[in-house]
């Protein structure tokens, strides 16, 4: 870590914090291929202002894959809390995120403030709520309340169709403004509650 900017190379851990109350901005970037296996939150930011980035050079073969396949707590790939989220450059990242206890919740991203997927990036989300029976817990691929912007020459892939019986299931769900300026190739798989909802 250095001036702001943690560096993976290789690495293979449990999540990442970013701690304090400060606002504060991290630039997460990625050489080679790292793995999180953490037991609820990959990369978890904080209650003040501030912005991770996920990144990678172009090269690099910058990939990250957050791997939650068992979780009784709600699971959450990135959960940004006030932090924006951005993945740019070249960062492959992919997010497996499983909450198998009744009544809980799976975000591949969530965060108050702005997610955006940018340059080439790409983005592989599989949320899994297999064992929820209640409609006001879901599952979630990329969840925002103030915006997403996908404008990537990379390829998005977000499964969220093992909600359980009533549980909603969202792709992307952006309680302000939506915006897809372009992308590679997408596909988004959800189900519908058994109300047809």
């Amino acid at each position: 870590y250095k001036d702001g900017t943690l560096t993976l190379n290789g690495y293979e851990g449990t999540g990442i914090v970013l701690q304090g109350a400060p606002a504060a901005d991290l630039i997460i970037k990625l050489i080679g291929n790292n793995t999180i296996t953490p037991y609820d939150t990959g990369i978890q930011g904080n209650s003040a202002a501030g912005s991770i980035t996920i990144t990678a050079d172009s090269g690099s073969n910058g990939k990250l894959t957050i791997n939650m396949p068992n979780s009784e707590r709600s699971a959450f790939g990135i959960n940004g809390s006030a932090n924006s989220v951005t993945i740019s450059g070249s960062a492959d990242v992919t997010i497996i995120a499983t909450a198998t206890a009744t009544n809980q919740e799976s975000y591949g991203i969530k965060s108050s403030k702005a997610v955006s997927i940018l340059d080439s990036a790409s983005v592989g989300i599989t949320c899994k709520t297999p064992n929820n029976s209640g409609r006001s817990d879901s599952c979630n691929g990329i969840y925002s309340d103030t915006g997403v912007t996908i404008n990537t020459d990379g390829t998005i892939q977000i499964d969220v169709h093992e909600a359980g019986d009533e549980a909603y299931s969202y792709g992307i769900r952006s309680m302000s403004a939506l915006t897809l300026e372009k992308v590679g190739g997408m596909t988004v798989k959800w189900k519908k509650s058994v109300a047809g909802r």
